[in-house]
Order: structure tokens, then C-alpha cells, then sequence
């Protein structure tokens, strides 16, 4: 049950337990630096001493969306609170941060290589450097937030280790959640309206006075707004071949590939060991084979046996062949370090194998697996890439400076209209409600393209002119409120059809509820099979499901209220609800399956973990309020949405499922 009132990912505790899959998950998609660097990285939330900054809310973020495999767009990410999931729990962390610093806790040198060892294993330095560099990750930063997240856990573990739960309350869970329920029922038809006649406009008003709240047109504000975005300026942009080449020289690296390899790698401590294992190789012996000191050639292929008979339809699968745990992937030459290394290894053919070469670390043996060459792609190819870069970035400063002119000229007393005179933009005027839309209920398209535009307009007073808005998206905004049109009823001449066919379709529920109860009390006294039969409605029954519907199938798709119902009667009891068509189901509870934990100690054993997770939850939920006492929060919202619309423009496309 109190997996059902609060959701264990707000729990460090849980997440120091999954450390290894959080690592993994983090390593998967990497950090991404380059990918936020035009963020001005100011923190989106300051925690105590910590900052939170617009960077790593940015990555958080975008892990996150990915996270749900295309199950929601970037919209409805964030209609259902995506970001402020995301920074609470980057919150949530840095409050624990807080608490450990001034607590005195710290992850040790040996605890942090025993965890990377536990997740890596034992590989070389340099195996460690390549694995951690094809996820984005250098050492550094990969161990700094390593060692953030034991140190979260040993603060969790220490306030709230998990407690022995007992076992008459894991086996009362577990029958409450595994009871079954067997049920009879019959769909009653929704009732036909084509002869319900429309009320007169009597019985209508009589409707509408007793449902005014069903039809109460939401708040409207009257605004006058000023908005500068790059179209405004685009006749303005003029961007030269010169600047083209110019920038195409300043960013030549940007244009330009390394050449990679595709690399094996062998690692021995002395020389003598590097190159008894050179000569296995010469010898004959696989590369991935050559380390082992009994490794010997493959034996020469005897002759091929006569071919079976084949028997129609007959095939046999293909071994599967063994990964190459030597790889350390595509690499580039400077990654190698040292120079003579990197010489002698990119001077290789593919498949080709080094002879043994001396480390810092030791010694190495590199084959070559596959050759990538490099380039840089030529200003041609490049230039309309450029010249559109080039153009929004004169865009954007031609904008700041019109919303300098417009800031003087409001802060020097001229009036919307007037300010937007002197940039050479008209002011416009429109009448919405708070999800943007007109009095018909449609979208307003010609408000402006920024996210926080209708947000600013209902944080404005009434006669009063918000800030000029520098937007995330790129463009500046300035909006007044003229007027504020109260919550009110709509007009009964203005709705009068709508009122007529809402009453015609209550009416229908009516009749429809009526038919159903009629039907049930036959079926209470003559038995539903007998009712059913006489009626000429078919008779159902459910395969045996519990109270979260777990069982049902598609033929047995009963709504939820009457599950509900069906585990709160007694066997032979029956029970009725509307369904999804419009119809109702009348139902009786055929049969109750009990459940004996004994016979599933998995699932019980289960629970009680799960129980035992909860409870310390629990404390850290209390903990953390706490701390938010202690140490406090502040959100910078400005920094928050630029954050936020750089993520979401840099997220991913996912194919829509069909």
C-alpha cells in the first residue's frame, strides 16, 4: 500500500542502491558538455552553497526525456512537469551535498577505486581512460561524480537503513494485492435518443440555472503587447562572403575530422611478458588468446566430413561469435599519448599488430582492427551553415539593440504604441485566456513565439506593464494589461444548442441508468443467467483478475469503478456502473480466489523489501524537508527556461509508433 502513496525516486537511498545502474545510465548517454556550451551557465537554483547550474540541469534533463523512449514530445514533457521533476531531484541532491559536507563525510581514495573496480573490473589505466572517453566521460569528472553519489549514499544508509519488516504484514499484503475475483456480468446498451423531444426554452433555462458552473467562460484579459523577434530584423542581416570565410578560418578545427582507429589492445606488466606473447602471436595464436601463457596455434582443420542429407525445413543456427574483450574502440592519435606510440600505431595497415611497445603503464600490444581517415570539409560545403549561424547572430544583436531603443523609450515615459513606433514595429492587441486562446475557444496564432509570453501577461496587473522579457527562444517582448474580464456565465442565448444537446444526452444516461436497474433487480431475483437469457443479452465471464485488473483480457474490459465494486461485495452479490460506450454493466461476483503466500516466497520476500525501501523513504522524505528549513532554496526562473529551451531543442527524435 505505500507504494501506492509515494513513488521511491524521491529517495537517495534507493538511488545509492542502484549506484551501478545510475553510473550505467549516465555513462550510456554521457555528459554532452559540448552540447550546452552556449549556455551562459548560470545556476538555474542555488541549494546552501551549492549551485546547480544551467549546464547540469540541461544534461539532467535531456537523460531524462531520452530515459522515456519516446513515450511523450518535448510539449507534453513538459505540460506534465518533466523540468520540475528533474530540479527537484537535482535539488533533493544537492540538500544531502549540504548535509555531508558540514556532516564531515567524504569517500575515501580506496572506497571509490573499490566501486570502480566492482563496476569495470580489472582492466589497465588505459582501458579505463578508453572506456570512460567513449561514453563522454573524462577520469576526472566520471570519478567526481562517482564519488558525489557515495557519498549521498553513506549519508542515506546512515539516517535510514532498512529495517526487518515482519512477516504477518508482507503476507497481509500480499493476499490483499493477489486476491482474485471470478465475475458474471452483461453489457446493458446505451438507450436510443432519437425520440427524446428537445425541452422547450423553459425547461432549458430550468437546466442551465442548475448547471451555471458547466458553463462559466474562464478568465479574459484585454493586452496590448510590443514584440521584437528575428523576423523583425531579417531584412536588416546582411552577411558577406568575407565574414563566411573568416568564420570558416576562426572554427577550421570545428570543420575538420582526426584520423581514428579502431584499436585491440594487450597489456603486460614486464617486457619479457610483452613479447613471449608477441611471439604466440607469430606463432599462430589468436590475439585475443595471446596473453595466456598456455595458449598454443589452432590445430591444422581436418578434411571436411561427407555433407549430411538435408531434411526439408531443417536448419541449423550459426555459432555465436565470442565479443572481443581486447577492444578499447576508435581512438584518436592523441589519445594514445605519447607521440612515438601513436606514430608506430597509426602507421599500421588494418589488421595489422604492433610489435611490444613501453608505456607509463606498462607494456602493450596493439592490433589495428579498422582505419578511419580524416579530413576537413571544404568552405563550400559548409557556407550555408555558416551564413545562416552568422545571420541569427547579427539577428540577435540587431535585436538587443531595438529593445535597448524600446526600454529607453518606455523608461522615458512614451506608451506602448509609442515605443513601438520608434523601433518600427506595431504594437498588437488581443483578447485571451490563460492557455492563450479567444473567447471561441480557439488558439490565438498571432501572439508571439515565446514560451513565457501568456505566463507574463496573467503575472500583470490590470493597467500595468510587465518588464521587457528577454525570451529564452530569442526576442524581447514587453506586454500590458488593458483590462480583465472576470469568470463568468455565458450567455444562455449564446449556448442554447449546446444546452439542448448536453440535456438530450443526460436524459439518455437517464434511460440507460433506468434500463440497468430495472435489469438488475430481475437479475437479483431470477439469477442473471435466466435474466440475461430472457433479455437476449449475452452472458459473460471473467477470467479470474485482481483489484488492479491484472488478468482481464480484451474481452473482459470492465471499467474500473466496477472492479472496485467486485472487491468490495461478497461472492453472489452483485453490483452495476456505466461503461465506456455509453452503456451500463451489471455484474455479479461469481467467485473469490484466496491466495496462500507460502506458495510464492519470491513475491512475498519481495514486498517486504519493497516495504522496508518505503519505510526508510520515509525518514529521508522528512530529512529532506528538514534540510530545506536548514539551508533554503532559491530558483532563478530566468535561468531555468533558458536552460530548458536549449534542452529541448537538442533532444532527440523519436519514430512515431505505429
Amino acid at each position: 500500500m505505500l507504494e501506492t502513496l509515494r513513488g521511491a525516486t524521491r529517495s537517495w537511498f534507493v538511488r545509492g542502491l542502484l549506484l551501478v545502474i545510475a553510473s550505467t545510465f549516465a555513462l550510456y548517454f554521457g555528459s554532452g558538455g559540448s552540447m550546452f556550451s552556449s549556455l551562459a551557465n548560470r545556476p538555474v537554483a542555488t541549494v546552501g552553497s551549492i549551485e546547480i547550474s544551467q549546464q547540469e540541469f540541461a544534461e539532467q534533463y535531456r537523460q531524462r526525456f531520452v530515459g522515456l523512449g519516446g513515450q511523450l514530445t518535448p510539449d507534453q514533457a513538459r505540460q506534465f512537469g518533466l523540468p520540475y521533476s528533474v530540479l527537484s531531484d537535482l535539488v533533493a541532491g544537492a540538500l544531502v551535498d549540504n548535509a555531508a559536507r558540514d556532516l564531515g563525510i567524504a569517500v575515501s581514495d580506496a572506497i571509490l577505486a573499490a566501486d570502480i573496480r566492482a563496476q569495470v573490473g580489472d582492466v589497465t589505466p588505459a582501458m579505463y581512460q578508453a572506456m570512460l572517453r567513449q561514453q563522454g566521460y573524462s577520469v576526472a569528472s566520471f570519478e567526481k561524480a562517482l564519488r558525489r553519489d557515495l557519498t549521498r549514499s553513506q549519508l542515506s544508509a546512515a539516517l535510514a537503513p532498512q529495517t526487518a519488516v515482519p512477516k504477518v504484514l508482507a503476507d497481509t499484503l500480499y493476499r490483499y494485492r493477489e486476491q482474485k475475483r471470478i465475475v458474471e456480468w452483461v453489457a446493458i446498451p446505451a438507450a436510443p435518443a432519437t425520440d427524446i423531444v428537445a425541452p422547450d426554452d423553459g425547461a432549458l433555462q430550468v437546466y442551465y440555472d442548475a448547471n451555471t458552473r458547466r458553463y462559466t467562460a474562464p478568465e479574459f484579459r484585454d493586452i496590448t503587447y510590443v514584440a521584437l523577434t528575428p523576423a523583425d530584423v531579417a531584412e536588416t542581416v546582411r552577411v558577406t562572403d568575407a565574414q563566411i570565410a573568416t568564420e570558416y578560418n576562426a572554427r577550421i578545427v570545428e570543420f575538420t575530422t582526426p584520423d581514428t582507429r579502431g584499436l585491440s589492445q594487450l597489456f603486460f606488466a614486464t617486457e619479457a611478458e610483452a613479447v613471449a606473447a608477441r611471439k604466440r602471436i607469430d606463432d599462430g595464436v589468436a590475439f585475443a588468446d595471446a596473453a595466456r601463457a598456455d595458449a598454443v596455434p589452432p590445430a591444422a582443420p581436418a578434411a571436411a566430413p561427407p555433407a549430411a542429407p538435408q531434411l526439408p525445413g531443417l536448419t541449423f543456427a550459426t555459432p555465436a561469435t565470442a565479443p572481443d574483450t581486447t577492444s578499447i574502440g576508435i581512438v584518436r592519435r592523441e589519445e594514445l599519448g605519447a607521440p612515438e606510440l601513436a606514430d608506430i600505431v597509426f602507421a599500421l595497415d588494418q589488421g595489422g599488430i604492433a610489435q611490444p611497445i613501453k608505456s607509463a603503464f606498462g607494456w602493450h600490444i596493439y592490433r589495428v582492427n579498422s582505419v578511419q581517415r580524416g579530413g576537413t570539409r571544404p568552405l563550400a560545403e559548409v557556407q550555408e551553415v555558416l551564413r545562416a549561424e552568422l545571420g541569427h547572430d547579427q539577428a540577435l544583436t540587431e535585436l538587443y539593440n531595438l529593445s535597448i531603443t524600446l526600454d529607453d523609450a518606455l523608461a522615458g515615459g512614451a506608451s506602448l504604441e509609442e515605443a513601438a513606433q520608434k523601433v518600427g514595429v506595431a504594437a498588437g492587441k488581443e483578447t485571451i485566456d490563460a492557455q492563450g486562446r479567444n473567447r471561441a475557444g480557439d488558439r490565438v496564432t498571432t501572439l508571439p513565439p515565446f514560451a513565457q509570453f501568456v505566463t507574463t501577461a496573467y503575472r500583470t496587473e490590470r493597467g500595468r506593464e510587465s518588464l521587457l522579457i528577454d525570451a529564452p527562444e530569442g526576442g524581447y517582448f514587453v506586454v500590458r494589461v488593458d483590462n480583465v474580464i472576470a469568470p463568468a456565465p455565458l450567455a444562455f442565448a449564446d449556448i442554447k444548442e449546446r444546452l439542448t444537446a448536453d440535456w438530450i444526452a443526460e436524459q439518455r444516461i437517464k434511460r440507460t441508468e433506468a434500463s440497468a436497474t430495472e435489469f438488475l433487480d430481475k437479475a437479483k431475483a431470477a439469477e442473471l443467467p435466466k435474466a440475461a437469457a430472457d433479455a437476449a443479452f449475452d452472458l459473460r465471464e471473467t477470467p479470474p483478475f485482481t483489484r488492479s485488473g491484472n488478468g482481464l483480457d480484451t474481452a473482459n474490459s470492465l471499467a474500473p469503478q466496477l472492479i472496485g465494486q467486485m472487491f468490495t461485495v461478497n461472492a453472489g452479490d452483485y453490483a452495476m456502473a456505466p461503461s465506456a460506450n455509453g452503456g451500463y454493466v451489471v455484474a455479479r461476483l461469481k467467485e473469490v480466489v484466496a491466495v496462500e503466500p507460502a506458495a510464492a516466497e519470491g513475491a512475498v520476500a519481495s514486498i517486504r523489501a519493497a516495504v522496508a525501501r518505503e519505510m526508510a523513504n520515509d525518514v529521508l522524505t522528512a530529512y529532506q524537508g528538514a534540510l530545506r528549513d536548514k539551508y533554503g532554496i532559491n530558483i532563478n526562473q530566468r535561468a531555468l527556461d533558458q536552460a530548458l529551451t536549449l534542452a529541448t531543442q537538442n533532444l532527440p527524435t523519436f519514430p512515431t509508433p505505429r
